[in-house]
């Protein structure tokens, strides 16, 4: 089940504290089905995927849909013979 979060206390910050900002929405999938499902339902505002925060530019800032990848923290396929992930 994806858990949608009204982003209405306060403020996302990078780790830096240098890029802030207030999304309209923070989205934590865990599986490829729920980012696309995230990417569905996303469609009038402006999306945009965060990793580990790490950023010191606002690259990653938005005021629509703050997809986090936190959940995201494990391999899901691996393509032995290309050594790569499809994902």
């Amino acid at each position: 089940m994806l858990r949608r979060r009204p982003h209405t206390a306060g403020m996302w910050r990078n780790w830096a504290g240098n890029q802030p900002m207030r999304p309209a929405s923070t989205e934590h999938p865990s599986t490829v089905e729920q980012v696309q499902q995230v990417a569905r339902t996303a469609r009038t505002h402006r999306l945009k995927a965060i990793g580990s925060g790490h950023s010191f530019t606002g690259i990653g800032l938005t005021d629509g849909v703050l997809v986090s990848l936190d959940r995201m923290d494990r391999v899901l396929q691996l393509d032995a013979l290309a050594e790569e992930s499809p994902w």
